[in-house]
């Protein structure tokens, strides 16, 4: 029974590193990729922000959100990571792994007449000098192996954390709503039919008032409704009307969903400053925008 429980916990434990190693590879690979754009999107909203819009702004830096996301786009000769020394991976076909003696390496199969650096009659001139897969040391396990090894499940422990909690806190929000019923205020429905129509919103929403909330604000990904704070009750009607137009420019622009993606990438970049700025910027050019949508 003893040996059974330490084969799955040597599983188990592979398996964590594993995904973390991974994770934290495709996160990192990601930020570096996302660097250059960010700085290209940040000097341009220093240098053009007089003859851009809020709008167009946000959606440079909903770019390099989405380049965080990924750790590799279609190769292009125009993108800015080619101004990264070192940036451009060489092409590798039919990696295969070898073991000789207990001792294991890796061969390469390159596009380009590349040669292993035991045979020098056969290495071009011109070519990079590679080791040969037999002569490679074998790494141990050792501090530094030990250390990775830990940041790689601090990360995976801290993206599902994140996750986690965010899911929690929504579904016991949306508990605390789904006690509160539908407003019936002749004025507020009113109102707020005049708004989805200028809008085009075609689905009546609903509202829902709820002092859960200190501002107005619209939940739901499928259906969305509107939630208002009692005091809201006490404004005019321009205001009201502000407020819920300024709501529904949200609605149109599937802001919730991508609420959603910003937890996801959270979850993958929550180390990496370029993320928190980008976040940052991104959302409050989207209140921006939406205030323009408004006037």
């Amino acid at each position: 029974m003893n040996e059974l429980l330490s084969v799955w916990d040597t599983i188990h434990g592979d398996y964590l590193r594993g995904l973390g190693e991974l994770g934290l590879m495709w996160a990192t690979e990601a930020g570096e990729a996302a660097l250059p754009l960010a700085v290209a999107v940040l000097l341009v909203n220093v240098i053009c922000r007089r003859w851009l819009s809020a709008g167009q702004m946000g959606v440079l830096w909903c770019l390099v959100l989405a380049r965080l996301l990924l750790p590799t786009v279609p190769a292009s000769p125009v993108s800015l990571q080619n101004l990264v020394p070192g940036a451009t991976p060489v092409p590798i076909q039919n990696m295969t792994t070898t073991c000789v003696d207990g001792r294991c390496g890796i061969d390469f199969d390159f596009n380009a007449p590349y040669a292993y650096a035991s045979d020098p009659a056969s290495q071009p001139a011109s070519g990079p000098i590679l080791p040969h897969p037999t002569s490679m040391p074998i790494p141990g396990v050792d501090w530094e192996d030990f250390t990775t090894a830990m940041i790689e499940l601090v990360w995976l422990a801290a993206a599902v954390g994140i996750l986690a909690w965010t899911f929690f806190v929504h579904w016991r929000f949306c508990q605390r709503v789904r006690r509160t019923s539908d407003c019936r205020d002749p004025r507020l429905l009113s109102l707020w039919d005049a708004c989805c129509q200028a809008a085009g919103i075609r689905n009546r929403l609903p509202i829902v008032i709820f002092d859960g909330v200190h501002q107005p604000a619209v939940m739901g990904l499928f259906r969305p409704e509107l939630l208002l704070p009692s005091e809201s009750l006490d404004l005019s009607d321009d205001e009201l009307r502000m407020i819920m137009l300024h709501e529904l420019a949200h609605v149109r622009r599937w802001d919730i969903a991508v609420n959603w993606g910003l937890v996801a990438l959270r979850a993958l970049q929550w180390w990496n400053p370029i993320y928190w700025i980008a976040a940052a910027r991104f959302r409050s050019l989207r209140e921006q925008a939406c205030d323009a949508f408004v006037v």
